[in-house]
């Protein structure tokens, strides 16, 4: 009977011990309960924001030329450069976010939910905006090479159907490449690949190659200037 009697009281306690931790945990402010854990950020929201915090207006115009080029790394964040030239003059600005990712950054905010639109989200993301200074020698090299690249892309295509496939190609650092023209042709292109700062590849697309030559010109440029534009 006591050991009943012990079992019994001891059960007791533990529920009043739960319930009390229970009542404790649902007094506390909804911004300690976020603070201590991510948040689940939706593809459509994250790409969304993306949009707006990297915008892609360049790619609107009658004149000259555009290059929007995303790139989204697995451990770096993410990152966007872009070349335009509206006729008279070449601008290239870098957009990456400040401190963590663009994801972490959302995944971590307090004010962000799952009822948060891409609108009110974006504005939580802290974003930093360079315009490089890069000579019109190079832009011009970059040009002719994207041409090249391009031009490599049937054969490329070519090879990955005749090749054998039981071939697997494994990447452990993915990256994402995302490429946006607006020039004699319009052209929308996306691809995985190595890090950025590996070395280009046989395997990979041509237009990853050309994309990393981009970045390792973006760089090391002569040096970064706010609100300054190269001259054609």
């Amino acid at each position: 009977m006591s050991k009943l009697l012990t079992l019994r009281v001891a059960l007791a306690l533990t529920v009043l011990m739960v319930g009390v931790f229970i009542s404790h945990a649902q007094e506390r402010p909804p911004q300690q309960l976020a603070a201590n854990a991510n948040h689940i950020v939706s593809d459509e929201i994250y790409e969304q924001v993306l949009d707006i915090v990297f915008p892609k207006d360049a790619l609107v115009g009658a004149f000259g030329y555009a290059f929007v080029l995303r790139y989204k790394t697995s451990f770096d964040g993410e990152s966007q450069i872009i070349v335009l030239n509206n006729g008279s003059s070449i601008e290239v600005t870098e957009y990456s976010p400040s401190g963590s990712s663009v994801y972490a950054q959302l995944s971590k905010s307090p004010k962000f939910t799952e009822n948060t639109n891409a609108v009110e989200a974006a504005k939580l993301v802290q974003v930093q905006k360079r315009t490089l200074l890069i000579s019109s020698a190079d832009i011009k090299r970059l040009r002719v090479s994207f041409y090249d690249h391009l031009r490599d892309v049937s054969l490329y295509e070519r090879t990955r159907v005749t090749e054998n496939r039981n071939a697997i190609s494994i990447t452990t650092d993915g990256t994402e490449y995302f490429l946006w023209y607006r020039g004699v042709a319009k052209i929308a292109f996306s691809s995985s690949g190595s890090s950025i700062e590996d070395p280009p590849r046989a395997s990979e697309h041509p237009l990853v190659k050309w994309m990393k030559e981009v970045r390792r010109v973006a760089n090391y440029p002569r040096k970064r200037v706010p609100g300054r534009r190269n001259r054609a």
